[in-house]
């Protein structure tokens, strides 16, 4: 569930800029926040599973890390290319793929692991 719904949520942001009503709008909020709400409630348990208790605090730590490193990096990333674009939809794309391109990783885990 938490693949498919981080999946949604890269989908549904790299669809942002297509949205030219308010009730597409809204309809975009209640899925992208029901979407990234269950990945984060549950990035904890996610964690115990690959990891285990004795990793858990690194894992938490490594994941807080990345979180900080996307959030201090993501807003210069997105309006250097609204810059170089002059529009808003880049920014959105490269958003979206980056949040479905993690899914796409975490469907490819188990066969990963397996080898």
């Amino acid at each position: 569930m938490f693949k498919i719904t981080l999946l949604i949520a890269g989908i549904i942001t790299a669809l942002s800029p297509v949205l030219n009503s308010l009730w597409l709008m809204m309809v975009h909020a209640v899925i992208y926040g029901i979407s990234t709400g269950f990945t984060l409630s549950v990035t904890s348990v996610i964690l115990f599973d690959l990891v285990g208790l004795k990793s858990l605090t690194e894992a938490l730590g490594m994941v807080s890390l990345f979180s900080g490193l996307g959030s201090v990096l993501g807003p210069p990333f997105a309006g250097l290319l609204y810059d170089t674009t002059g529009s808003y939809t880049a920014p959105f794309l490269a958003s979206g793929a980056s949040m479905s391109f993690a899914a796409i990783l975490m469907f490819l885990l188990p066969v990963c692991r397996k080898h």
